[in-house]
C-alpha cells in the first residue's frame, strides 16, 4: 500500500521560516565553501601557500640533481683526461735535466765519477744512450716525475724563445698613412661639412615655413609656371571669342549676350588667376593625408 508523503503543517512551515537560523541564513548568506567550513569551525586549506611549498620542494630536487649531473660529468672529464706525470711518459727524461747534466759532466770533477749500471727500462732506442749516460751522472736517484714536470716548462720556454726571436727578425711594416699624425682626414672634413650644409637647409626651410599664413603651403614652381601659361593661352582664347561678338546687341538676340555675358565672367576669373599665378610666391590651402585619402 502506498502512502502519500507527509505534508508539514502551517504552523510547522512558518516555525521553521521564523527560527533564528533561517533568519541569520538570510541577513547572513553564505559566501562559498571557505565560509561554510570555516562557520562550522573548521580551517579552509590555503592553497596557494601549499601551491608554493610544493614548487619549492620541487626546485631543490631539480636543483640537487643538476649539481649531481654536473659533478658526475666533471668526474668523467677527469678520468678522461691523462695526467702530466702518467705512467705513459715516465720513460722520457727532462730537456732542462738533460742540459744540467751534460754541462756537469764537463767539469773536472766528473771524471772522477765511476758510471753505475742500471737496471735497463722500456725506453725508444734513439733515447737509450742518453737515459744511460744520465743515470750514470746521477746513480738513478733522480726520479721519472721531476724530469716529467720539468719537460713541459722547458717545451714552452723554447717555444717562447723562439717566437720572441721571430718577432726581433721579422719588424712589423709601417703604416701606410694618408694623413699625417695629428691631422683629420679629408673624408672627415668633407662629411663634416656635408652635415654642416644639411642642418643650414634644414634650418633655412624651419625659418621660411614660419612664415606662410596658417593653413597652407607653397605651390611648386612648376606647378605656378604651368598654371600660369594655361591661363594666359585661356587669357586669348577668350579675349578672341569676345572680339567676335557685335558692338551693339539687339533684344532679339539673347542668346548672344548671354554667352557675351558668361565670357566677360571667365575672362575677369582669369585675369585675377593671372595677377596671382604672376607672383614668385603663391600660397594654396593645406590639405591633410587623411582628406586626400576619402578623395
Amino acid at each position: 500500500m502506498l502512502h502519500s508523503p507527509r505534508i508539514p503543517s502551517a504552523a510547522a512551515i512558518s516555525k521553521k521560516h521564523s527560527s533564528s537560523a533561517a533568519i541569520h541564513d538570510a541577513l547572513n548568506p553564505s559566501r562559498g565553501i571557505r565560509d561554510d567550513i570555516a562557520r562550522r569551525g573548521g580551517t579552509p586549506k590555503n592553497h596557494a601557500k601549499e601551491n608554493a611549498r610544493q614548487l619549492k620542494v620541487m626546485q631543490e630536487k631539480m636543483r640537487a640533481k643538476k649539481e649531481a649531473q654536473e659533478l658526475l660529468a666533471k668526474q668523467a672529464a677527469g678520468v678522461g683526461k691523462r695526467a702530466p706525470g702518467s705512467a705513459a711518459y715516465s720513460h722520457v727524461p727532462s730537456r732542462l735535466y738533460l742540459a744540467s747534466s751534460s754541462s756537469s759532466s764537463s767539469s773536472p770533477s766528473s771524471g772522477a765519477s765511476t758510471p753505475l749500471h742500471t737496471a735497463p727500462s722500456p725506453v725508444p732506442p734513439k733515447r737509450r744512450s742518453t737515459l744511460s749516460s744520465t743515470s750514470s751522472l746521477t746513480g738513478g736517484g733522480r726520479s721519472s716525475t721531476t724530469s716529467t714536470s720539468a719537460s713541459p716548462l722547458t717545451k714552452s720556454s723554447m717555444k717562447k724563445s723562439a717566437s720572441s726571436g721571430s718577432l726581433d727578425d721579422n719588424p712589423a711594416p709601417p703604416v701606410d698613412r694618408k694623413t699625417k699624425v695629428g691631422e683629420v682626414p679629408a673624408y672627415l672634413v668633407q662629411r663634416k661639412q656635408e652635415w654642416a650644409k644639411q642642418e643650414e637647409e634644414r634650418r633655412q626651410k624651419q625659418i621660411e615655413k614660419e612664415t606662410w599664413p596658417p593653413g597652407t603651403v607653397p605651390v611648386p614652381e612648376d606647378e605656378r609656371l604651368a598654371t600660369l601659361q594655361y591661363l594666359q593661352q585661356s587669357q586669348k582664347e577668350l579675349t578672341l571669342e569676345l572680339s567676335r561678338f557685335p558692338i551693339t546687341l539687339t533684344p532679339a538676340s539673347v542668346q548672344r549676350y548671354r554667352r557675351q555675358q558668361e565670357v566677360l565672367a571667365k575672362l575677369r576669373e582669369v585675369e585675377k588667376g593671372i595677377e596671382v599665378y604672376s607672383q614668385a610666391r603663391v600660397f594654396m590651402a593645406k590639405v591633410d593625408d587623411e582628406a586626400e585619402g576619402e578623395y
